[in-house]
């Protein structure tokens, strides 16, 4: 999922809480309420892609982007009792250009009030949270909007083919070839989360390996069985996947063990023969079934895996 972090005056920001390096804010204001652009860091999620906004008026730019390293958690500052948000960034990537977002306001002024005219008429339920409000006929940022939701629909607004799923020559701002490619890397990444969060759901948030009770999605990861640059055709396919701990994925991915066409576990007895504490913990476990799931993981994706990991079935 992709966020927009908005920050008015970066420079002002302590080390600890420079930007890049986490996301943070208090938990109530001073009233003892808590305010809706606070309460969204409870719904952001690991590997999550934050873009950041910076500074005022005419010249706020987009700067770059990081990666969600782990949830949300409370903390208490030093010296203090009032109780903050933080949720930790890592691989902050600068932009090669900053993307000017008043530019991007005036060319797509009619696209972004339409954006958030149909949402205004949403449900509460279903409403989201824009960092832009329509005033005195002018597109500004919305005061208070530190962190909200980022939609496919209007990153391809903001951003244009860069973002858009289908081929478009359309092209919403002039930017460098590197930013442009920066901002495809997103687009990849997200790509990448949606499938993870796809292959944990047919699951059921559960470690498919036999025996194993990891169910608490941040040790859980959506592997890929044949890798994205070893089968292009399933790119992003669910069945192309398995919800392991991260114990397990890891030992797929290294080939100690592989699944059978009838999805039992086969152990490469050759590989865990100097790893004795492997050999202890997935021999036990040799021809058991995964567990079920809704979409049968792809005997072609194994074959794939088959043949990265030199397994003879």
């Amino acid at each position: 999922m992709l966020w927009i972090e908005m920050s008015r005056e970066p420079e002002e920001r302590s080390e600890k809480n420079r930007m890049g390096t986490c996301l943070v804010s208090p938990k109530y204001k001073d009233n003892g309420q808590t305010w809706g652009f606070w309460e969204t860091m409870k719904s952001i999620d690991q590997e999550d892609i934050v873009l950041h906004l910076c500074g005022k008026g005419d010249e706020a730019v987009f700067t770059g982007y990081s990666e969600v390293e782990s949830r949300v958690f409370e903390t208490v500052e030093k010296n203090s009792d009032e109780v903050y948000y933080r949720v930790p960034l890592i691989n902050y990537t600068k932009f090669d250009q900053p993307i000017n977002l008043y530019t991007i306001f005036k060319q797509q002024k009619e696209e972004l009030q339409k954006y958030f005219l149909k949402n205004k008429s949403l449900s509460t339920y279903d409403k989201e949270r824009l960092f832009y409000v329509i005033q005195n006929k002018k597109l500004q940022c919305l005061n208070g909007a530190y962190l909200s939701e980022l939609s496919n629909e209007l990153a391809n607004i903001l951003f244009g083919k860069d973002f858009s799923e289908q081929a478009s020559d359309k092209k919403i701002i002039n930017i460098s070839v590197k930013t442009a490619s920066q901002l495809r890397n997103i687009k990849t990444r997200t790509g990448h989360t949606k499938f993870a969060n796809n292959v944990k759901e047919n699951f059921n948030y559960t470690c498919a390996f036999p025996g194993c009770q990891v169910n608490e999605n941040s040790f859980l990861i959506g592997s890929h069985i044949a890798r994205w640059a070893d089968n292009e055709e399933l790119r992003g396919d669910t069945s192309n996947g398995i919800c392991l701990c991260v114990f397990h994925d890891k030992a797929f991915e290294n080939g100690f063990f592989t699944l059978d066409s009838n999805m039992k576990i086969t152990v490469n007895k050759k590989k865990t023969h100097n790893y004795p504490f492997l050999k202890d913990s997935l021999d036990l476990y040799e021809s058991k079934k995964i567990k079920t799931s809704k979409i049968v993981p792809s005997i072609e994706a194994l074959k794939s895996h088959w043949k990265r990991i030199k397994f003879s079935p």
